[in-house]
């Protein structure tokens, strides 16, 4: 398992891609011509950086499913760095065939996962420990992204994590956000930072101190602004989950799409960062005459600002629904009464066969209305492990929704498996609430 990257890495990295465009292994004329430009977004100045690179002509679209010819699958020996890399071992180092920059290189799963599903815990750590490791031993400022869905901008279906550096002395929009921002803490008090002035959702969070980072933190991280993605597409009734996944050792971002291009320029996690790759000089001349803020508001989703419900709608929804406490103590009565027991467990038992949630994948606990005060704080405390399962579950079955398909017998939520997960959290808020409200009526008498 080779987990830490040793100090070699950079320097294997350099003389693999050097050697690489001498045998033509990898096609790279140059890193092209660029044009910086500013925007002024209702008082927000947005760097955007146009690139025109000749070599994108070269670069195949796989998208349409798995390709017969995966070019991940067994990647040329001169292009990989590492063979195995991963807390698992999961991963192989390989440069980009066709890459932007100098020394342009992805994380591929040796074995075929879809670049529509999202990365793991341990894929988030070992996609941030490259960064540290880079931090370190690099001059220069090191990103890594992740195109994910249909829409995202990505080329290949095959799982793979992009590493990228930022052109020299340009300032992206969510490096500005973060300047002045206080790390995010992922819990349901917590909003993601988002620029209202950008016409565009976008959903970042500034990282705490490198040494703070394990991948808890990360997964939290990642799942808080998932969650935002998740509310967005839904509010717009997206057929499809589609994101852009940005990552510094400073902060993360996620970006919502809705299309992944504009006319027939591509755009990935670059454009959405402000670098828009070109492969003619018609499409460079295109981004400066529609504007950049356009082409991302026609390939993303609207803005993503006030997207929670109001506070006095959660009351409203709080006010209409039976507590957890009545529903435990109804149950436990049911079940203390023979009779009553053996009327309404079979009822119950076949109410959740033909209810069909667990072949999406979900738990009986994931169907409970989320848009409460109780429900929020529950949710807010459960165990970062926990707490990531329960998204990655309702990503699925979202996906699993789309497609109109099933989980097979095997991967469905097995009887043993739908645990009452949240209930502990909801009867602890609840009680927490109950004794609130008795507090604030309580009749004080001299």
């Amino acid at each position: 398992m080779d987990y830490n990257l040793d100090e070699k890495f950079l320097e294997d990295l350099t003389t693999t891609f050097d050697a690489a465009v001498a045998s033509g292994a990898v096609v790279y004329n140059g890193s092209g011509t660029s044009k910086v430009i500013q925007r002024e977004l209702n008082g927000t100045t947005v760097n955007f950086q146009i690139t025109e690179l000749a070599n994108l002509t070269h670069r195949p679209d796989n998208m349409s499913g798995k390709p017969a010819n995966n070019p991940f699958e067994n990647p040329e020996p001169e292009l990989t760095v590492r063979s195995t890399y991963g807390e698992q071992g999961e991963f192989k180092v390989v440069l980009n065939k066709f890459p932007v920059i100098p020394h342009h290189f992805l994380l591929v799963t040796k074995k075929y996962e879809s670049q529509n599903s999202p990365l793991s815990p341990t894929q988030l750590f070992d996609t941030m420990r490259i960064l540290i490791h880079l931090k370190k031993s690099s001059t220069k400022n090191w990103f890594a992204f992740y195109n994910c869905g249909p829409e995202s901008g990505a080329s290949q279906p095959h799982k793979h994590i992009q590493f990228l550096t930022f052109p020299e002395n340009f300032v992206s929009y969510p490096e500005k956000m973060i300047s002045t921002a206080t790390p995010f803490i992922p819990d349901s008090k917590s909003e993601p930072l988002q620029d209202a002035n950008l016409p565009f959702a976008h959903f970042v969070a500034k990282f705490p101190p490198i040494e703070k980072l394990d991948k808890e933190t990360i997964s939290m991280y990642f799942a808080s602004l998932l969650q935002a993605v998740l509310n967005i597409q839904s509010r717009n009734d997206s057929s499809h989950i589609s994101y852009n996944f940005i990552l510094t050792t400073e902060y993360i971002m996620l970006v919502p799409r809705s299309h992944a291009k504009y006319e027939s320029l591509g755009v990935n996690s670059c454009g959405v960062l402000g670098l828009f790759l070109c492969k003619n000089s018609q499409l460079a001349d295109m981004i400066e005459k529609v504007t950049p803020e356009k082409i991302l508001l026609e390939t993303t989703n609207e803005t993503g600002a006030n997207f929670l419900l109001s506070a006095q709608s959660l009351i409203y929804l709080s006010s209409k629904m039976a507590s957890m406490t009545s529903i435990v103590k109804t149950a436990d009565y049911i079940l203390s009464r023979p009779t009553l027991s053996k009327i309404i467990t079979p009822v119950a038992k076949a109410f959740v066969s033909y209810a069909g949630y667990r072949e999406m994948g979900l738990k009986f606990n994931d169907l409970l209305i989320e848009e409460t005060p109780v429900m929020q704080k529950a949710i807010s405390r459960l165990p970062e492990d926990e707490s990531y399962a329960r998204v990655y579950r309702m990503i699925t079955a979202h996906q699993l929704s789309l497609s109109h398909q099933l989980l097979p017998p095997n991967k469905a939520v097995k009887p043993e498996e739908d645990t009452h997960y949240l209930v502990p959290y909801i009867l602890e808020a609840e009680k927490e609430a109950f004794e609130r409200v008795e507090l604030d009526n309580i009749d004080v008498t001299k």
